[in-house]
């Protein structure tokens, strides 16, 4: 596995030339189309780092929560010892061997959900861990770490595959949301 981590020392001075409009509130992101899969369907380790600044967002008892993603780690398929896909198909990790773009969202120590993004294409099994977002607005918790993460969010593993309601986002071609 192979992890890309952003830092900020102090807060941005506005938008950066490729960072698109800028985003009014959490709200405005729930008006907008999903990202292609072809976007997830590419090199994990390239979606990896075109995830990075980008917006997780999750609608949870009525109201988004929203966070810019600062730490990813890729996980690289079947040669990689440290991804679940490694020791080959089975029922937990059988999302990971369809299409990019779906959740995996999986339960470590018997108590941390750690959320996951196919990537590449079916039968390619690999994704992509968020580790960290940066608060977009105040969020009833933290968000640095997986397991906070998905604690924060309301994310577990209903949310993982095609029955699960996960959702890919975009908003102005560069932000990864999940509904």
């Amino acid at each position: 596995s192979r992890g890309w981590t952003v830092r900020r020392s102090k807060p941005s001075a506005g938008p950066s030339p490729n960072s698109g409009p800028p985003v009014e509130s959490p709200p405005d992101l729930l008006r907008l189309p999903p990202l292609p899969r072809a976007f997830y369907e590419r090199p994990t380790e390239e979606v990896a780092r075109d995830l990075l600044g980008k917006i997780l967002l999750r609608h949870h008892d009525g109201r988004p929560h929203a966070g810019r993603i600062v730490e990813v780690e890729a996980y690289l398929g079947a040669h990689d010892l440290a991804c679940h896909s490694a020791r080959g198909k089975t029922p937990r990790t059988a999302v990971m061997f369809g299409p990019g773009g779906r959740a995996y969202v999986y339960m470590i120590y018997g108590m941390y959900h750690c959320l996951n993004v196919v990537t590449e294409p079916e039968g390619s099994p690999c994704a992509v861990l968020i580790r960290a977002l940066e608060p977009l607005a105040p969020l009833p918790g933290s968000v640095s770490g997986p397991g906070r993460l998905c604690r924060t969010l309301a994310i577990d593993r209903s949310l993982t595959g095609p029955g699960g309601r996960a959702y890919v986002y975009m908003i102005y071609g560069m932000y990864h949301c999940l509904n």
